[in-house]
């Protein structure tokens, strides 16, 4: 367990080794009543050549966060 701290900006940084884990730089941020929860998104980019996708790079990604703020609730 690493403890972070927030700047006056309230960004909080992330250690590199949980970083380079994560293999994103986009979550979903949402807070309930045991705190403040960051969930990855998956960089739809990865995919690219595994299948046929008839959608943009930023379509995919809109749905992917669609998909997690309605699991959220």
């Amino acid at each position: 367990m690493t403890v972070v701290s927030m700047d006056d900006r309230g960004r909080v940084t992330i250690p590199p080794e949980l970083r380079e884990s994560l293999g994103t730089k986009r979550f979903i941020v949402h807070m309930d009543e045991e705190g403040l929860h960051l969930v990855p998104l998956p960089d739809p980019r990865t995919l690219r050549g595994s299948l046929k996708v008839s959608h943009s790079d930023e379509e995919l990604e809109e749905a992917a966060e669609a998909v997690i703020l309605k699991r959220s609730k």
